[in-house]
């Protein structure tokens, strides 16, 4: 719905890339086709848009969202997803 109903600017922008870099993963496991097609509408339609107003502000954005999309990053679980089985408190003594 977002990328829908909302113009494409430097905040809905900057809410997509933090959306994908937090769900994508989850949602590529999810709804595999579907949320390819969401990927290529972002990629074709929302980020074409965004660089034709040419804002400074949102082309650091940009460039990070195409970055995430070319290097198929949503195929990688994100960073933190995974429980350690010890951590460091386990180790340290007082």
């Amino acid at each position: 719905r977002l990328i829908n109903k909302v113009p494409p600017n430097r905040f809905s922008a900057t809410a997509l890339e933090c959306y994908l870099k937090h769900a994508g993963f989850a949602m590529h496991r999810a709804y595999r086709g579907q949320f390819a097609k969401v990927l290529d509408v972002i990629n074709d339609e929302f980020l074409p848009t965004l660089e034709a107003k040419d804002d400074a502000d949102s082309r650091p954005v940009v460039s990070r969202t195409r970055t995430y999309l070319h290097e198929r990053v949503f195929l990688k679980p994100p960073e933190g997803k995974e429980m350690p089985i010890t951590d460091t408190s386990s180790s340290t003594r007082i």
